[in-house]
């Protein structure tokens, strides 16, 4: 979810467990994704979502606010240190995680 919103790349959800449903209700409210809630709609819900100029200003808003270094990620990185945003199961989005070394496994 990250790196499409990064990207400036309004998202699909699919929610299947715990607090994805409530991430999901966040993401469309904020007016950034659609929520997929049958496999079948996925190619139908791509075009429509990619194509569609109501998210444009939602989605910019979100990448531009992504772009911006937080003050605790600019400590971090004066130290060396990187952040690790959600790149592996169970690291959550919300915090950072800091270490020197975070390739994918």
């Amino acid at each position: 979810m990250f790196h499409c919103l990064r990207a400036g790349k309004p998202a699909l959800v699919f929610p299947v467990d715990y607090d994805q449903f409530d991430h999901a209700a966040r993401l469309v409210a904020a007016g950034v994704a659609r929520r997929v809630r049958r496999l079948v709609e996925l190619p139908e819900l791509i075009a429509r979502t990619l194509d569609d100029p109501a998210m444009l200003e939602p989605v910019a808003r979100l990448q531009a606010a992504l772009a911006r270094p937080t003050r605790r990620l600019r400590a971090h990185r004066s130290h060396g240190l990187r952040p690790a945003v959600a790149l592996k199961p169970g690291v959550g989005a919300s915090g950072l995680a800091v270490g020197r070394d975070h390739g994918s496994q």
